[in-house]
């Protein structure tokens, strides 16, 4: 189950009032007064990341995270949302293809149509080899995905950590700006 989000009102936690008045105010500042997401073109080309798009700006209309110059980290989680299905369905297809080939090789094996084992195993292997290795591409595919979730505040834990980042945000001084 997902951690639920705290507001500073929802918090247990003693503070003080310059604390839980900062809290708040970073709060009140990640909430939306005008913003109109549009989709850049290389999403609306791709139907599954327009689709991707919409659902997301869908579920996201309550929530106050997102701003006019998030569009293009957006886009880019809606892209990458569509290609990890692309890598889905391709690693699916590759293994009923693999298990179909593999069942059609040992029964060829067991009815003695091969002189020699040799070449059903180079075969079974290289199918192997192949599902793997789309396996691991689809799998850092996902890790991908849920970076740009955290990102965006799509997880309960990403929009406590930019509420609780923007409540800590000490201003810039002179010597941040000449020391970093």
């Amino acid at each position: 189950m997902a951690t639920p989000v705290k507001k500073a009102e929802n918090m247990k936690k003693h503070m003080t009032i310059a604390e839980r008045e900062k809290r708040e105010q970073a709060e009140q500042e990640l909430e939306r007064r005008f913003v109109r997401l549009i989709a850049p073109k290389r999403v609306k080309e791709d139907p599954a990341a327009n689709a991707y798009w919409k659902s997301t700006i869908a579920r996201m209309k309550g929530l106050t995270l997102l701003d006019n110059v998030d569009t293009d980290l957006l886009a880019s989680y809606c892209l990458a949302r569509a290609r990890e299905d692309a890598l889905r369905d391709d690693y699916e297809q590759l293994r009923e293809k693999t298990e179909k080939t593999i069942d059609r090789t040992l029964k060829r094996v067991l009815e003695g149509y091969y002189e020699d084992n040799e070449y059903p195993a180079k075969v079974i292997r290289a199918l192997v080899t192949d599902e793997m290795t789309l396996l691991k591409t689809l799998q850092a595919q996902e890790r991908l995905v849920i970076a740009y979730q955290k990102e965006l505040g799509l997880t309960p834990n990403g929009r406590q950590r930019l509420a609780k980042q923007r409540a800590t945000e000490r201003p810039v001084t002179e010597e941040d700006e000449l020391y970093g």
